[in-house]
């Protein structure tokens, strides 16, 4: 059985953007449930689980990234980006 390489590090770079582009829809759903459900309902929930599921990829890829391209300073920031000067 061939071992496997990976993701090449614009293949997570293009990942990273999936995820995070999914995450952002996920919260704008999240939010307008919240307007129009009770935020203990099943609905407002579930989409908070989605939310949860996503970071717990998003965290899984990051180290992935880092196992992989070790050498790479670049791969410190494919899934979480680097914050702006003067800003958290």
């Amino acid at each position: 059985m061939a071992t496997r390489s990976g993701f090449a590090i614009e293949q997570h770079r293009a990942a990273g953007r999936q995820v995070q582009n999914i995450r952002k829809r996920l919260f704008d759903l999240s939010s307008d449930l919240s307007r129009y459900y009770r935020t203990k309902g099943r609905c407002y929930q579930a989409a908070l689980s989605v939310i949860q599921a996503v970071d717990s990829l998003r965290s899984q890829l990051d180290r992935q990234v880092r196992r992989e391209h070790h050498d790479d300073p670049e791969a410190d920031h494919v899934y979480y980006r680097q914050p702006i000067e003067g800003k958290r």
